[in-house]
């Protein structure tokens, strides 16, 4: 959930304008909870075009499909005459989105015009300056930067040499004369360089967009941060103080002390940013359908069309899938009738859910199994306190604050290892802060590289020629140490209690929203998910989304041990959903970087269900290698007929730079039955979440789905998709040359800016892109007068499928005809095609 900084000495005025300055900045959550997010969220009114246009005037993007993908793409038939001809009819619609007046660009900076008229370059002086200041800040001692950003920097600026370069020995000093606090800084910044009124927001866009990465941070801190989040806190206020008394002082130096508009400034360099774009792509298909109509367009709209194209293919091969391949329904899904399946599993709808999903229902070992697609947190907004872990961590999407509280007990049984394990805890919190007090000391780090240079050496070779049995032997050397610990969890505040009623409200909310409401199978598995890989800055980016960046195993366990809590269930029944007593609920974890599902807290299933958590177990065991043989073969490097073996030592491996994909190439987003897509490969690319309109009379199961879990697949979906299209500006760059600023971020070289988005091994395979960037399709079904009345019930939802941000098409039931939605309102029939009908 977005949270306000509230500090009462600022003038509310100024408040307001920061914060619509910051309106272009992406939000940068920390590499321990990396959050995929739509890097133009807060431009969404705008529609997806709108803000497209807007943007480039700050940031230089392009925003659409890279010629080179969409040459290729139309060599290769995946943009055909028909995709051309619909995409070009709906871009007519969306004539407003190019056609509406934006706010226009009207000044520049004040280094940047004198660099523009001296030639010299005291705009990327400056830049450099504020980069280096942010890392020195953020991995400061906590005594150094109590105080913020700014009062660190004012306090060091002074008597550091560099600055003098800038502004010269005679105003140096002067840097640190703007006042105690940023909002006395800006203000006498603004005063001196003469800003009128009107500009205000323009010039904090240009100071704070000039470091895109660090501006990002400090945006996180300042609006979505919790308050007590460890650290020291870098907030826009800061930042922008400190750009403008740069600015300031410059300006005052050289006598260049007003800000104009480039109407008044004939001298001001020239403000667009204009996509250097050729559009080859239709030269060679003038006499074809579509295209000569095509060219006929501004390079904006041609993109937009070729990008449309390129979704309206996959779409057509997706309901192609859909409709002409038999679905394997499930003989009780949604039925009355008593259900045949030994186990009902419920997983994340992450896009590699897809693959075990259908890997495990293939498998016959442990009888029919259905299953099921929810968001990762399974409707459970928790802080969690791991065993030994004072400090909790949200396991809910950003977009929602976590209410309750849970935490990790360790059984009665564990007997001496609960005091080992304690007391090397103990020990290795302590040890790991000495290391880090020291590897951070100006001197001591010379010192401790000295003194462990060789046992660092022997490690690093180790893990270099053997990455699994390194793995293996730090594993069983940990496990030596102390021995297993068995946990459970424990539920609700130790101050104020998570009532019995509050969780069978979260319990029916979930089951609800998925179908499951009766026909309980012996077993259901509650299956979260993580990735296991190593020497990766970006680890938590391979973890579940709807868990704040966390591993979900642990969400998994809270849901399980509410549904199995006896009062949980006698509140169900009576709303209900009766669970017969003979039906466990069991937490798992698929780590999807070696397609391996772990049991959890499985202690007290065996003594009434030991031989069906056995034969789950091999079914899961069999379902993970049929995925790791499948995923092999889209793994850069990979051996042919590599399986299971190859890719636990590609998560192992310090060395490898793509242990797994992650969630490139998605695409889609389907909600309903399982019935519409069982026993269809969907090659990994779409959202699954379950949904049952019948059971939904009034939309509000629903309205909780788009509004939440869709909400957050499209931060996903848009966060490939740009890190793909403008990997300049919102790409982390390539891994091999990241180093790492503490837990904030990474820089690429040895210094400059904190970097955007995903990494270049993220969506790339060398050269060759991997991932398709295409916006978010949704798939619903469901009555259409019902989804038009979630819409116009949430303005959320309007922008996004009204402004282009993500397409919709949705059917009734299973014997109803798919429908398209345009950005107008308007619902069309789908038309298939003799294209798509051959490759189905």
């Amino acid at each position: 959930m977005k949270k306000e900084r509230v500090q009462n000495s600022k003038p509310l005025s100024l408040i307001k304008e920061i914060e619509q300055a910051a309106e272009v900045l992406a939000p940068i959550w920390p590499l321990t909870n990396f959050v995929a997010v739509n890097p133009l969220w807060d431009l969404r009114d705008l529609g997806f075009h709108g803000a497209i246009r807007y943007a480039r005037q700050y940031l230089g993007i392009d925003g659409y499909l890279p010629e080179s993908l969409a040459d290729l793409a139309i060599k290769q038939s995946r943009l055909i005459s028909k995709d051309i001809d619909e995409a070009t009819i709906e871009a007519n619609i969306l004539a407003e989105q190019y056609q509406k007046e934006i706010e226009p660009l009207e000044m520049v900076l004040p280094s940047q015009l004198i660099d523009h008229i001296h030639g010299t370059q005291l705009s990327t002086m400056i830049e450099e300056e504020m980069a280096k200041w942010c890392a020195s800040f953020l991995t400061a001692s906590d005594k150094n930067a109590e105080n913020g950003f700014y009062d660190y920097w004012r306090r060091h600026v002074v008597i550091d040499p560099a600055a003098r370069k800038i502004v010269g020995k005679k105003e140096h000093k002067s840097l640190g004369a703007f006042g105690e606090t940023p909002l006395i800084a800006i203000t006498k910044a603004l005063e001196d360089l003469k800003a009128p009124q009107e500009l205000h927001i323009q010039l904090f866009r240009l100071t704070l967009t000039r470091l895109l990465g660090w501006a990002g941070h400090a945006k996180w801190r300042s609006q979505w941060a919790d308050p007590s989040h460890p650290g020291p806190k870098l907030y826009l206020d800061s930042l922008l103080a400190v750009g403008l008394v740069y600015e300031a002082v410059v300006a005052n130096a050289l006598k260049t002390t007003e800000i104009t508009s480039v109407k008044t400034n004939a001298s001001c360099p020239p403000l667009t940013h204009e996509p250097k774009r050729k559009r080859a792509t239709t030269k060679d298909n003038s006499n074809r359908s579509g295209w000569e109509a095509l060219s006929q367009l501004s390079p904006d709209r041609q993109s937009a069309v070729i990008l449309r194209a390129y979704e309206n293919h996959y779409r057509d091969e997706l309901l192609t899938i859909i409709e002409s391949k038999s679905s394997c329904e499930s003989s009780s899904e949604f039925s009355n009738e008593p259900t045949t399946a030994s186990v009902q599993a419920i997983f994340c709808i992450d896009v590699r859910s897809e693959g075990i999903r259908r890997q495990l229902e293939a498998t016959d070992i442990a009888g029919e199994i259905e299953t099921y697609g929810f968001a990762g947190f399974f409707g459970i907004p928790a802080n969690f306190a791991a065993f030994g872990e004072s400090t909790p961590i949200p396991l809910s999407p950003v977009l929602l604050q976590p209410t309750i509280s849970s935490y990790e007990v360790p059984n009665q049984d564990n007997g001496s290892s609960l005091k080992r394990r304690m007391a090397i805890s103990e020990v290795e919190r302590a040890s790991y802060s000495a290391f880090e007090r020291t590897r951070h000391g100006a001197t001591s780090a010379y010192v401790l590289a000295e003194a462990t240079g060789v046992a660092a050496g022997a490690i690093a070779i180790a893990r270099t020629i053997s990455p699994r049995g390194y793995a293996s032997i730090r594993s069983f050397a940990r496990g030596q140490r102390s021995g297993p610990i068995s946990t459970h969890i424990e539920i609700g505040d130790r101050n104020e209690s998570f009532t019995i009623d509050e969780q069978v409200n979260m319990a029916e909310n979930t089951l609800r929203a998925i179908g499951l409401i009766g026909n309980f199978a012996p077993i259901v598995l509650v299956c979260g998910h993580g990735s296991s890989t190593e020497n990766n800055a970006f680890f938590s980016a391979f973890h579940c989304g709807a868990c704040g960046g966390n591993r979900g195993a642990n969400s998994a366990r809270i849901f399980a041990t509410i549904l199995n809590t006896s009062d949980v269930r006698t509140g169900l029944t009576g709303r209900g959903i009766a669970i017969p007593d003979s039906t466990i609920f069991i937490a798992g974890e698929h780590d999807t970087s070696i397609d391996l599902v772990t049991l959890l807290d499985t202690q007290n299933a065996t003594l009434t269900h030991k031989s069906e958590i056995e034969s789950l177990k091999q079914a899961l065991i069999q379902a993970g290698e049929k995925l790791a043989q499948e995923r092999v073969r889209s793994l850069p490097g990979a051996p042919a007929g590599g399986g299971t073996a190859h890719v636990a030592r590609r998560a192992s491996d310090w060395a490898q730079i793509t242990p797994e994909w992650g969630l490139a190439r998605n695409a889609a987003m389907i909600i309903g039955p399982r019935s519409t897509t069982a026993g269809l490969d969907l090659n990994r690319r779409t959202f699954l979440h379950s949904y049952n309109a019948s059971i939904d009379p009034d939309g509000t199961l629903l309205t909780a789905i788009l509004t939440a879990p869709m909400v957050v697949a499209h931060w996903i979906n848009a966060q490939y998709y740009f890190s793909s299209v403008d990997a300049a500006t919102f790409s982390a760059g390539d891994k091999v040359a990241h180093n790492v600023v503490g837990d904030t971020g990474v820089i690429l070289g040895a210094g400059g800016d904190l970097m955007v988005g995903l990494t270049r091994q993220s969506l790339f395979d060398q050269d060759m892109a991997y991932h398709e960037p295409m916006r978010l399709l949704t798939l619903v079904e469901a009555p259409i007068e019902r989804i038009e009345q979630v819409i116009d019930a949430n303005q959320i939802l309007q922008q996004l499928f009204n402004g282009a941000w993500v397409h919709l098409v949705a059917r009734e039931n299973k014997d109803s005809r798919w429908m398209i939605r345009s950005t107008a309102r308007q619902w069309y029939p789908w038309q298939n095609s003799p294209e798509h009908d051959e490759k189905a």
